[in-house]
């Protein structure tokens, strides 16, 4: 700027002197009047000549012998230097026009300001999804503790139902095949009635022995058998309340890992009613309403005094869990006429969103059933 400075007229910069005392402009470049057309009319009165004066106080009351300011000026901005000619009432000023800068950097503060926002949204979203996954962990490790407390239920089930019906009807045919044995050895007549007697224990037992079998190893289970597998479930003569399927005509369903899902949430709130509801039926209900599906269990018992206590039991949790592995909910609650209802809702955007995935992921129905079986 010094080189500059020692010729000023070529200077690209506005370069001027103002006489204090005459109180008139002594010298302007012509870049000066380029920038400030109306200088010339305006004189001192010019708005970038007041700012530059009101800035030069300190200068022109000798506490300084220099002034560096920037100027707004509009939607411009300009760097000010003023210096006080010795022994004179003029000011030198020269000037440059930074408005491009300023406008640079205002533009990375604001930037730098929505970015500072956006670390501190996404710490908050980090914080509470390590909140929540904290709580899903912790979920999980009791859920943990659950299966291994179902597995042994279901095999003190298994126990019991072995011990209570075939046990019981194997011991019923050898008792009568040891008699029938007696007869033939001390060469008496056999009863037709008998051996009759005998085949039909074997046949109960037989089927007994087919549905145990269904009850443990059933994951053939899509959406096409769906209603027949629930059907098979309520038919069962190991229940000791008797069972109905309703399905309503609007009901379909397309998705073969939630249908897997719903049937196994349908047989454990059959299996509750049956040891603690004392009711006289249990009714399975499927229907398909605007806002999704719904399957509901409901039976005339006793119903329940404390829902907060049953929520805590083994078998909420895991009918809760299959409804929330499908994007649904589950509700537990009594009717006006008494009982317990158990209810799974799976609204038709979750159906949406596992179609989209199951078509993404590309895994054949009986893949996702059997993952789904695992759970």
């Amino acid at each position: 700027m010094s080189s500059l400075a020692a010729y000023p007229r070529d200077n690209p910069n506005p370069i001027l002197e103002l006489d204090l005392e005459t109180n008139a402009i002594y010298y302007a470049n012509p870049s000066t009047f380029e920038l400030f057309p109306d200088l010339q009319r305006l004189g001192l009165r010019h708005p970038f000549l007041v700012r530059v004066r009101e800035a030069a106080k300190p200068l022109l009351e000798g506490r300084t012998k220099a002034v560096h300011a920037e100027i707004n000026l509009g939607k411009s901005c300009y760097a000010v230097t003023a210096v006080r000619i010795p022994k004179t009432r003029r000011l030198r000023v020269y000037s440059s026009d930074i408005s491009e800068r300023k406008h640079a950097e205002s533009a990375l503060q604001e930037s730098k300001r929505l970015l500072e926002a956006r670390v501190r949204e996404r710490t908050h979203e980090l914080d509470a999804a390590n909140t929540q996954l904290k709580k899903e962990i912790e979920r999980r490790k009791g859920l943990e503790g659950e299966i291994l407390a179902v597995s042994d239920r279901e095999q003190q089930r298994l126990g019991q139902e072995l011990h209570d019906g075939v046990c019981q009807h194997l011991t019923a045919v050898a008792f009568m095949a040891r008699s029938v044995a007696l007869r033939l050895k001390n060469h008496r007549v056999i009863e037709v009635g008998d051996i009759e007697k005998i085949a039909q224990l074997v046949n109960q037992g037989a089927s007994d022995m087919r549905n145990l079998s269904r009850a443990l190893h059933r994951s053939d289970i899509d959406a096409p058998r769906l209603t027949g597998a629930l059907q098979d479930l309520v038919d069962r003569e190991i229940w000791r309340v008797p069972c109905r399927l309703e399905v309503k005509p609007s009901f379909q369903i397309e998705d073969d890992a939630v249908a897997a899902q719903l049937y196994r949430i349908a047989r454990e709130a059959v299996i509750n009613a049956n040891k603690h509801a004392q009711a006289r039926e249990i009714v399975v209900g499927l229907e398909r309403s605007p806002g999704g599906m719904v399957l509901r269990v409901t039976d005339d018992g006793v119903g329940f005094s404390n829902g907060a206590e049953l929520r805590q039991g083994l078998g909420f949790h895991i009918m809760n869990y299959r409804a929330q592995l499908m994007g649904g909910r589950l509700e537990i609650d009594s009717p006006k006429r008494g009982g317990t209802r158990v209810s799974c809702y799976l609204p038709n955007k979750a159906l949406q969103s596992r179609k989209k995935e199951n078509a993404r992921s590309g895994l054949p129905g009986k893949i996702a059933n059997a993952l789904a079986a695992l759970i």
